[in-house]
């Protein structure tokens, strides 16, 4: 393995012995991993277990600019602070102000979220929508500012709208993510411990 990776650096002009020196004085670490990254939408709390757990597991944890405006004033204020935060697109009537300028593409793609998540029933129009066609609009903005961010994996207690149905399948081909739900992520965090989970057993059934 060794012998491999000095080859590659002496075909671009580092010898074994510059290597050696690059390493020691931290200039080059060939075991570095890029971070991955997980969105938590509003139905996660900050301080839950699944969430300390990624964090713990060395994810980057964000939730949306969304989740922070409106954990204001609550006992999820300070929680939140700990994590990034994923900044919404600017929604008319919708957006507190910071949020993110909408260009053609990121207003097309909230539009096909959108499309997606009300089964395409959402109205064209947005001056007087119902409590429902709020929610889903609220839910499409989480779910953009997370796609717009490039981030890994969407995590989602609200199967309704990001799972069922296809749901899951036409947006993560549409925005090229993942979406998986707090049982299926905590699978992938633990995937020994879900392997080893006998059938009826908590983690099992979860």
């Amino acid at each position: 393995m060794f012998r491999r990776k000095t080859a590659k650096c002496t075909r671009v002009g580092i010898n074994a012995k510059q290597l050696g020196e690059a390493k020691s004085m931290g200039l080059l670490n060939l075991e570095k991993k890029v971070k991955r990254t997980v969105t938590f939408d509003s139905t996660a709390r900050p301080d839950e277990p699944l969430v300390l757990q990624a964090v713990d597991a060395g994810w980057h944890v964000a939730f949306s600019s969304i989740s922070v405006r409106e954990a204001r004033g609550t006992d999820f204020e300070v929680s939140l602070s700990a994590h990034g935060r994923v900044p919404e697109l600017g929604v008319w009537g919708q957006s507190s102000w910071g949020a993110r300028w909408a260009d053609r593409s990121s207003s097309e793609r909230l539009r096909s979220i959108l499309a997606i998540v009300s089964n395409r029933s959402f109205p064209k129009r947005r001056g007087q929508l119902t409590k429902g066609q709020s929610h889903q609009l609220r839910d499409a903005m989480i779910l953009e500012a997370h796609a717009a961010a490039r981030r890994d994996v969407f995590v989602t207690a609200d199967a309704r709208a990001f799972i069922k149905n296809g749901r899951r399948e036409q947006l993560e081909s549409l925005l090229q993510t993942r979406i998986l739900s707090p049982t299926e992520f905590e699978a992938e965090l633990h995937p020994r411990r879900s392997r080893r989970s006998p059938p009826g057993s908590p983690a099992s059934s979860a």
